[in-house]
């Protein structure tokens, strides 16, 4: 019998062994993707997760199992009942090609109207360099 709270808000799904929520991976590697579900007084059950690649060209997705297809960019998504949670992927076809790009936070954050800020990006291969 599933759990009656599992309607109630507050309910998530936590990724143990991915941060940021993105994965890089080349093409024909396998990643292994942890994921539990928690109730809503945080406490983890264990039921059958649901993942679902929104672009099987470019990742496939089996019980966690990520295997990078094609060069591009897709979402990941586990979920039980009404409750997700979304895994960018980005697969590459080497590993000088740009993973991923990182944009820092500005220091201030409120604008007023005409004003401009600068922002910085780093750009990262699958190496992390």
């Amino acid at each position: 019998m599933d759990d009656p709270f599992d309607l109630i808000k507050g309910n998530s799904i936590a990724f143990l062994n991915v941060s940021d929520n993105s994965l890089a991976l080349r093409i024909s590697e396998v990643a292994d993707v942890e994921a539990v579900y928690f109730d809503q007084y945080g406490i983890e059950r264990d039921y059958k997760l649901s993942w679902q690649s929104e672009d099987e060209t470019i990742a496939v997705v089996n019980n966690g199992k990520v295997e990078g297809k094609a060069s591009g960019t897709t979402t990941i998504v586990v979920s039980y009942l009404d409750v997700s949670k979304a895994l960018q992927i980005t697969v590459v076809n080497n590993v000088s090609s740009v993973a991923t790009v990182i944009i820092a936070n500005p220091v201030n954050t409120t604008l007023n109207l005409n004003d401009e800020v600068q922002l910085t990006a780093s750009v990262r291969n699958i190496e992390d360099e």
